[in-house]
């Protein structure tokens, strides 16, 4: 069962308005991605207890017909639970960048919006702290 936290509901990690378009049950059923998603929402909780400031999730965990529909990479971590995209603010970025530990972190944006992609390894040890832009 995916947990709520202190700052996040586990309907923000699971919720996708494409799932409900196109009538797709995106809730997760496998017990390593369950724990994955619960372990995210904590670590975006240490985030935002330190930040001060509420974070909002645009787009959390994606099972694979959801993650095929959105043009997701195959190896993409919201499939594991474990990637997470929130909305834009450059404070956020900023704090992030100097005071978390994360393993991937990209700066995304089309035409239309744009969002901070963050990802974790379940080992903070084994995270790398990569930091990458993209402009689709």
């Amino acid at each position: 069962m995916v947990n709520d936290t202190k700052y996040f509901k586990s309907s923000e990690m699971i919720y996708s308005e494409t799932a409900e378009k196109y009538n797709i049950d995106n809730t997760p059923t496998d017990e390593e991605v369950i724990d994955n998603i619960n372990y995210t929402l904590q670590r975006l909780n240490e985030i935002r207890e330190g930040y001060g400031k509420p974070i909002y999730i645009n787009s959390g965990y994606r099972c694979h017909e959801l993650n095929c529909i959105i043009g997701g990479v195959q190896d993409s971590k919201h499939k594991t639970g474990l990637a997470v995209d929130l909305r834009w603010d450059i404070a956020l970025l900023e704090y992030i960048i100097d005071n978390c530990s994360f393993d991937k972190l990209i700066r995304e944006k089309n035409t239309d919006s744009k969002w901070i992609h963050i990802q974790f390894k379940r080992d903070k040890n084994e995270e790398r702290r990569l930091t990458y832009s993209i402009s689709k």
